[in-house]
C-alpha cells in the first residue's frame, strides 16, 4: 500500500511538472506558429521550431528553478490559491445575509 501511494505522489508530481512546463511550451508554440503563418517555407518552419523550443527550455528551466526551493504540487496549489474568495466565504458564513 505504501509504495502505491508513494507512486500516485510521483505521478500526481510529474503532472504538476507538465504543468509548469506546458505554460511556456505553448507561449513559445504559438510565437512560432503565428511567426509561421506570416513568413510560410523553410524560415517559418525553422522559427516556429526555435520559439517553441525556447518555450520547452525556459519551462524546463523554471521547474528546475522551482524544484530547488519547493514542490511543484505546493507551487501550483499556491498559484491556484485564491485567499480573497475563501475570505469572501467565510465572512458570508459569519454573517447570512437577513431576508
Amino acid at each position: 500500500m505504501d509504495k502505491l501511494l508513494k507512486g500516485i505522489e510521483t505521478l500526481i508530481e510529474w503532472f504538476s511538472m507538465l504543468k509548469i512546463i506546458a505554460s511556456p511550451l505553448l507561449a513559445g508554440g504559438l510565437l512560432g506558429l503565428f511567426t509561421f503563418l506570416y513568413n510560410p517555407g523553410l524560415p517559418g518552419i525553422i522559427a516556429f521550431a526555435v520559439c517553441a523550443l525556447a518555450g520547452l527550455l525556459i519551462g524546463i528551466w523554471l521547474v528546475t528553478r522551482i524544484k530547488r526551493k519547493q514542490n511543484a504540487v505546493e507551487f501550483n496549489a499556491r498559484i491556484h490559491a485564491s485567499p480573497d474568495i475563501n475570505e469572501a466565504i467565510k465572512t458570508s458564513k459569519d454573517h447570512p445575509p437577513s431576508t
